[in-house]
């Protein structure tokens, strides 16, 4: 009986400390801010451009030519641009959501495959899970290469929480459309098509396998 008693109570008391250690790290977590910066000068964005891309670990790169897309015309042009499409297309999204948007996506894709055009296509698994299967059969049986970003496997176990949230639309490797909004339904923000040095950079960020 004292035995099992000195087992159990130590049983409690390891319990205990893992409570308190997990409270601690979700404190933790949870009171931990961001840095907050506050610029303040009197010369113009050009000279606060290196300073800048500094801060934020990105890369000024100049040469550029950036168009802004409003609401529904975003889609229009991306369609459009996807039917110039001469060499290759890769295109990468959080969201894809079956209806009619995702059909014409689908269908704009499926056309430059046809024609000879590489089409690479990467989904969020979870984010894309409600993708009609048709639009996927669509694609792919036109020779589109289309690609789910860690699907629930019991090889991805470790690995279901590390998700792609990348949005962009990459045409021949010179033109590039990153976005806040995917194959949902409408979007009502601002998008933004970049053309020239910028969308190497843009492409270097995607998570097609080689």
């Amino acid at each position: 009986m004292d035995l099992s008693w000195a087992v159990g109570g130590t049983a409690v008391a390891v319990l205990f400390v893992l409570v308190v250690v997990l409270g601690l790290v979700l404190w933790s977590v949870r009171t931990h801010k961001d840095p907050d910066f506050k610029i303040e000068c009197d010369v113009g964005i050009e000279s606060l451009m290196p300073s800048l891309a500094g801060i934020t670990l990105g890369t000024a790169v100049g040469g550029n030519s950036v168009e802004i897309l409003e609401n529904g015309k975003f889609w229009d042009v991306l369609v459009e641009r996807i039917g110039m499409a001469k060499k290759s297309i890769h295109y990468e999204t959080f969201l894809w959501k079956e209806g009619k948007l995702g059909k014409r996506m689908a269908k704009a894709f499926a056309e430059r495959a046809r024609e000879g055009v590489k089409v690479r296509i990467m989904l969020d698994a979870n984010g894309s899970g409600g993708i009609g299967k048709s639009e996927v059969a669509t694609m792919e049986k036109a020779g589109v290469d289309v690609h789910f970003f860690h699907r629930k496997t019991i090889r991805n176990i470790g690995v279901l929480n590390d998700r792609t949230h990348r949005k962009m639309l990459i045409i021949d490797g010179r033109e590039a459309f990153v976005a806040n909004e995917w194959p949902r339904r409408r979007a009502k923000e601002a998008q933004i098509s970049a053309r020239s040095s910028s969308v190497r950079h843009i492409a270097r960020s995607d998570r097609f396998p080689d």
